[in-house]
């Protein structure tokens, strides 16, 4: 299917926030929360592809292989998104 994949900085893993996704509720870390909003603000596919939700993290086996994995994941998306952060003041 047509997706976009997103790249961030994952951020301190003390700084989370509860997201809804397809009904669940998860933890992410803040970081990916707004990669997640600034791509839903700028109309990308409705299929997006971020590692900390697509991965399951807590399953060892399964992380590594999908991380094996994320070059066919970004090659084969229709569009890779990069966020660097919130924006500074002076920018």
């Amino acid at each position: 299917p047509f997706y976009y994949t997103i790249s961030y900085t994952w951020g301190d893993e003390q700084d989370t926030v509860y997201i809804i996704i397809n009904d669940a509720e998860m933890t992410v870390r803040v970081n990916c929360d707004y990669a997640l909003r600034q791509a839903l603000a700028s109309e990308a596919s409705k299929y997006l592809w971020i590692d900390a939700i697509c991965i399951d993290q807590m399953a060892t086996q399964e992380r590594n292989h999908r991380v094996a994995m994320m070059g066919k994941v970004y090659s084969r998306a229709a569009h890779v998104l990069a966020c660097v952060g919130n924006h500074a003041d002076d920018s």
